[in-house]
């Protein structure tokens, strides 16, 4: 398996003198290149086009090419240009402190609802359901679109929202320094703080993906967040050719060090490490650190001295920290090698800030890894209260009512710049069934009119059997649907399939769980059958017709006892979290039956149990106090489906809910039944017997 190495890359500040040659190099060039990006900001980097807002000048030539001529900006262009600090302008709005943190927010906030405003207004016409729901509304006597579908859906495009980061899982400190007024804090220069850290974030991004740090890349994937605090971090996942894979826990040792350096050869190292790179002082020197839980610290510090780098059991290498009697003081505290947050020197010296590299070798901490990278904002949990309860989910307004936004993070995105980044690039591939496919009309359409479009005919699946019929050289490649965007690209304008020239994508077929019956065959026989040319071409096994995909699966010998189920629960564990997982396997007990229902719970007991035995020690749990709580959320799904977990055996006790369990499940279902305002008022409708 190729290595995956973590960077977790976050803001800091340094005091220490830059005595490096690298160091001062580098230094110097972020200088120049950011003292550049403050004095001139243009397009490359702020995103918008507001170059110094030339109203009136736009015929001025940008990057070789006559601007097309306007007097007006828009929101974003007026704010970036307002943030913008020019030397011979003194700008108030910049000096006012915590109240233009709340300004930077509050403009944020108003391009975001300009932006969710889109979605809104064109919904209020637009409705979404699958083909067939629109032909059997036309057969049934339903002429217009009003009367079907769903609306105020936020779509994927909307970077940021939960579709975009759901599709994107299965697809410098002292430089603000020198900018600040006196007596100014740098807190209270967010726009500061988001292009420096964007400049860096660059630079390490190229530095990563040249391959003269780690070596030669298969892929990568980065994302950016933002603390509670308002302080931004980068999770880089990389994953390295199988050429230049570090195998050996010595090869480790080359890339990751968890030890303080030589004070005396190295000083200037010994104050970065020091600076950003230790972890603490927490437990009995300070209880109430923020790492700490239940009088435990929840990252295990301070670790263990050893002297060689061995492979761990589940989780990261368990690096080498040696005894060398090196210590450094911290917060009033000596700390030893025990409290290092494993580095890599080269980088730490470059970037002068916290950068944290771990070596990933194992497959359940690389399914975390990638769980976290795309967990999604932070959030403020309260209840939001509907005038209709009956009314359908709007999905915008609960995206827009729950963030979490900080100033720092409000700069960044007035600005443009990035949240992710991916290579190489990830095409999720639609799975329908025959005329089920998603279509989207407005609720004035004419519904015969609107079938009559032949373009809802051609999807990304339908376009890939035309295309495995009509074409020679997809023939002759003979390959799986997943496969296809290797070779072929499918061009969203005209809805076709068109042959790769450059660049490279890897297929994701979307999620498919056994509940959905026909369409998750459908998706079995789609990712083992090859060229296929029509769904009946699917369903064809022996010059004789199936009945159905799952016929077809099963005379193919891609079912076999449990096997489906294993594989949706082997997919579903790989970015699932537990919560979500123990759902899947209390619907695949009650609707799918399986034959061995107790080894496949004992085959994904430790990912069904997963979240509980990360926190089995700070919560001083026994074995068997996670077995039960694991078996208490299965038993609640199922109790929600008339169900019990005795009927499954798949422990060899009873299982009993205690009395609390109970009544809590009972009021909580009870709580959530949705009653329609005029149910409550239907009491005054009747007559006195």
């Amino acid at each position: 398996m190729s290595l995956i190495l973590m960077i977790n890359l976050s803001f800091g500040t340094s005091e220490y003198t830059q005595n490096h040659e690298e160091a001062i190099e580098y230094n110097t060039i972020m200088a120049v290149m950011i003292h550049y990006s403050f004095t001139r900001p243009g397009i490359d980097d702020c995103g918008t086009g507001a170059d110094d807002l030339h109203l009136g000048y736009d015929d001025v030539p940008l990057n070789g090419a006559q601007r097309r001529k306007r007097k007006t900006v828009n929101c974003t262009e007026y704010y970036v240009y307002k943030l913008q600090d020019r030397p011979n302008e003194k700008s108030y709005i910049l000096r006012f402190g915590r109240l233009f943190q709340q300004y930077l927010i509050d403009n944020y906030v108003e391009i975001e609802a300009t932006r969710l405003e889109f979605p809104r207004r064109n919904q209020k016409k637009l409705r979404q359901d699958q083909y067939q729901g629109v032909v059997d509304s036309v057969i049934s006597g339903i002429p217009v679109g009003g009367k079907l579908g769903r609306r105020n859906y936020l779509p994927a495009t909307f970077i940021s929202g939960p579709r975009d980061l759901r599709h994107r899982y299965l697809d410098s400190m002292a430089l603000i320094k020198k900018r600040l007024h006196p007596g100014e804090e740098a807190q209270n220069r967010p726009h500061f703080c988001a292009r420096v850290f964007k400049a860096k974030m660059s630079i390490l991004d190229d530095k990563i993906m040249s391959g003269e740090i780690f070596g030669k890349l298969s892929s990568v994937v980065h994302v950016v967040e933002f603390q509670m605090r308002g302080l931004p971090h980068a999770h880089f996942l990389i994953i390295l050719r199988p050429e230049n894979t570090y195998m050996t826990p010595e090869a480790y040792d080359r890339v990751v060090s968890c030890e303080l350096p030589d004070k005396k050869v190295d000083p200037y190292l010994y104050g970065l490490v020091v600076k950003h790179m230790m972890h603490g002082p927490c437990g009995e020197m300070n209880a109430s650190n923020v790492c700490m839980r239940e009088g435990r610290c929840k990252n295990h510090y301070p670790r263990s001295f050893t002297e060689y780098t061995t492979h761990g059991k589940g989780s990261y290498p368990n690096y080498r920290r040696t005894n060398d009697m090196r210590s450094a003081k911290v917060i009033g505290h000596l700390l030893d090698n025990r409290w290092v947050i494993a580095y890599n020197p080269t980088l730490l010296v470059q970037f002068n800030c916290h950068l944290n590299i771990e070596i990933c070798c194992d497959i359940r901490a690389v399914k975390y890894l990638y769980k976290y990278v795309h967990k999604g904002h932070d959030k403020v949990m309260f209840r939001i209260a509907s005038d209709n309860p009956g009314s359908d989910v709007d999905e915008i307004s609960n995206y827009q009512n729950s963030r979490w936004v900080s100033h720092v993070e409000a700069t960044w995105r007035i600005y443009g710049f990035p949240l992710h980044g991916m290579y190489p690039s990830v095409l999720q591939l639609q799975v329908h069934l025959p005329s089920f496919q998603t279509v989207q009309f407005e609720e004035d359409e004419d519904l015969e009119e609107f079938l009559q479009n032949p373009r809802l005919k051609q999807t990304m699946l339908a376009e890939f059997f035309n295309t495995n019929a009509t074409d020679l050289e997809a023939r002759k490649l003979r390959l799986l649907y997943k496969e296809f965007p290797l070779y072929y690209v499918w061009q969203t304008k005209h809805r076709i399939w068109t042959k790769r020239k450059r660049g490279v994508a890897i297929g994701r077929l979307c999620v498919g769980n056994p509940m959905e019956s026909e369409r998750y065959y459908l998706r079995v026989l789609l990712k083992n059958v090859r060229c296929p040319t029509s769904f009946d071409s699917l369903l064809m096994v022996h010059g004789v017709m199936s009945s159905s995909f799952q016929e077809a699966a099963h005379k193919k010998g891609y079912l076999h006892n449990d096997s489906d189920m294993e594989k949706a629960m082997e997919e579903a564990s790989i970015y699932r979290m537990p919560f979500d997982l123990r759902r899947l396997f209390a619907t695949l007990l009650h609707y799918c039956k399986p034959s061995e229902p107790k080894k496949l719970f004992e085959d994904f007991y430790d990912h069904l149990a997963e979240d509980f035995k990360k926190t089995q020690m700070q919560l001083n749990l026994s074995n068997n106090d996670v077995l039960y709580k694991v078996l208490q959320r299965i038993n609640d799904t199922l109790k929600s489906l008339g169900r019990d977990i005795n009927q499954f055996h798949l422990v060899s006790f009873t299982y009993s809910a205690t009395e609390v369990e109970r009544y809590t499940r009972e009021v909580v279902a009870e709580r959530n039944i949705p009653v329609p305002e005029h149910n409550l008022y239907a009491i005054n409708e009747l007559n006195e017997k």
